[in-house]
């Protein structure tokens, strides 16, 4: 049986085995970037393993610590270090953009000492930049976008359905994300972002899969909105900025038809506690 108590930036286990009791302290860390928070914990010599049903525990905004996902920082052989990304109901997630950053944030000065570090994830490797508060990151490339009846879909480390509003303020995205999982992803498996042209920019908003409601900020969201804003014809520059409910991003990149590169999400990271 396992237990969790919280205590200044301190996890607790309390693991019973037979009459004997063991005491395993964790330390944490939150950061957030544009609103997209996460618990970061250093398992660089793989020390802990907390386990799907703590992890969700942990990010549980009520009884837990509460967070949108939380990072496990690891050694890696090839890189600076590797991050693992789970999603806020306790299972391991794909790609995370605004995770990722706040990763690098949190390594800088521990794993690397550069501005630029390298480090790996479940997509492959990326490339993070320090820029003060500001952390810029290389994405993967994308090279396929698929229209469905109800918008586009594109990867971008993460699956996204981007639907083009004229207005989004006013949405239940709540609402409409689930019945758009009702009608065409009934294993509720792509991310859902809602998205308005204005003034050469992109607003967005973005129900998210794993954290199953609506997010201030999603990074790989963000630059699936900028490129599909791109590729439409919507936007013509390719350095372009994305306002979401918890700050801004920009997202630059180079195109060639359907394939863009060189793709990179910018952005402030925070250490909170």
């Amino acid at each position: 049986m396992i237990s969790i108590l919280y205590s200044k930036n301190k996890i607790i286990n309390f693991v019973l085995v037979k009459y004997y009791i063991f005491f395993v302290k964790v330390s944490f860390f939150k950061y957030h970037g544009t609103g997209n928070d996460f618990i970061i914990i250093d398992n660089y010599n793989n020390n802990y393993n907390l386990g799907s049903i703590n992890i969700k525990s942990l990010c549980d905004r009520n009884l837990g610590i509460g967070s949108d996902g939380l990072i496990f920082v690891v050694k890696s052989n090839f890189n600076d270090f590797k991050m693992i990304y789970y999603n806020s109901d306790g299972n391991l997630g794909s790609f995370c953009g605004n995770g990722a950053r706040c990763a690098v944030s949190y390594s800088y000065n521990k794993f690397f000492y550069n501005k630029k570090c390298k480090f790996s994830s479940c997509d492959g490797d990326h490339i993070g930049i320090i820029n003060g508060d500001s952390i810029s990151l290389k994405m993967k490339d994308v090279y396929q976008i698929n229209k469905t009846k109800l918008g586009w879909e594109i990867n971008t480390g993460s699956p996204h359905l981007v639907i083009f509003k004229d207005e989004i303020d006013n949405l239940n995205i709540s609402k409409l994300s689930n019945s758009i999982f009702d009608l065409k992803y009934p294993k509720k498996n792509i991310n859902i972002n809602f998205v308005k042209i204005e003034n050469n920019s992109v607003k967005i908003r973005t129900f998210e899969r794993g954290v199953f409601s609506e997010t201030l900020s999603c990074g790989t969201g963000s630059v699936a909105a900028a490129l599909l804003s791109f590729y439409l014809g919507y936007i013509k520059n390719k350095k372009i900025e994305i306002f979401s409910i918890g700050g801004t991003l920009n997202v630059q990149f180079d195109n060639n038809n359907s394939n863009f590169s060189n793709i990179y999400l910018e952005g402030q990271t925070k250490f909170v506690f």
